[in-house]
Parts: structure tokens; sequence; C-alpha cells
């Protein structure tokens, strides 16, 4: 059974390694929420950073991630 959520990335920066990302959340085809990696700094890659839209889409996504992070997920779908 395919799972329910993906990942879409709406900008990507041209930076070739850790790019710059913003990106959306679906679940089916409903928006839940939006990521974003800022820029690279002095060889430090930034976490991911997401909002969700409601704290149950977030929770079920967390339950979905399973042993996994959030940002972990995000990374993976993408």
């Amino acid at each position: 059974m395919k799972h329910p959520y993906s990942a879409k990335v709406t900008h990507k920066g041209k930076q070739t390694t850790w790019p710059t990302l913003r990106g959306e959340l679906y679940e089916h085809d409903v928006l839940i929420g939006t990521f974003e990696r800022g820029p690279v700094v002095d060889h430090f890659v930034p976490p991911i950073e997401y909002k969700f839209r409601s704290d149950a889409s977030k929770h079920r996504f967390d339950d979905f991630a399973d042993s996994l992070s959030i940002e972990e997920t995000i990374e993976a779908l993408i």
C-alpha cells in the first residue's frame, strides 16, 4: 500500500551541495504544511524547518515518520 504523503520542492537554490530549499507537504492532494532550509554558512548545514497547518496534521505526519524525525522524513520524501 502506498503512503499518503508527498513533498513538493517549490524552490531550490543554485548551490550544488546542500542547496537552499522551500517546499510544501501534502497528505493525498491536501496541503498540510511547508518546509524550508536556509543556506550553508561556514560549512554548517542548517536543519529543515517546517510548519504544519494544524496540530492534527502534524501528529499524523509524526506517526507516519515512526522512528525518523520529521526533518529526516521530509528529506526522504524529497
